[in-house]
């Protein structure tokens, strides 16, 4: 019985490293997104997704308690395929926190409650404020030349 607790544990411990290591490795491939001056959540979704109106109230509720902090844009994955490619989105809803200088902190897939994302902006501004901008102890800029990461083609949402 207790080699199968401490196995059970163990397990769930290596799933759990698994995970953490593989969303890490995600991140650093999205790279830099355009920056616009403000913490930034790019919403994926579709017409067809299940959840997507629930992550949507979700997102309103967070621009409520942010609102002219925080930029909100939702990209439409099936009409926008370029732009869920570039960050490696396969599953909707998928949002994205970007911070200020357009760096890729946070990605949460499938649907993500509000309590969450607020979560999430506070540590993203509280880093932030501290001057802590610095990925892998190498400080990290921008590509805003590119015109493929541009988020200001998507609309904020309504």
């Amino acid at each position: 019985m207790t080699e199968r607790l401490i196995f059970t544990l163990l397990l769930i411990a290596v799933v759990t490293a698994v995970y953490y290591l593989l969303k890490r490795q995600h991140l650093r491939q999205m790279g830099p997104a355009a920056a616009n001056g403000l913490p930034t959540i790019l919403y994926f979704g579709s017409a067809s997704c299940a959840a997507c109106p629930a992550q949507a109230r979700y997102l309103e509720q967070v621009d409520g308690e942010w609102h002219g902090r925080v930029s909100i844009h939702k990209i439409d994955a099936e009409l926008e395929p370029e732009k869920a490619s570039h960050y490696h989105v396969f599953t909707l809803p998928t949002t994205i926190l970007v911070d200020a200088v357009g760096q890729v902190r946070e990605v949460n897939y499938g649907l993500t409650n509000a309590v969450k994302l607020t979560r999430q902006l506070r540590n993203l501004t509280e880093t932030e404020r501290l001057g802590d901008l610095e990925i892998g102890g190498k400080q990290q800029s921008p590509n805003l030349a590119d015109p493929r990461l541009a988020i200001s083609q998507s609309p904020p949402m309504e």
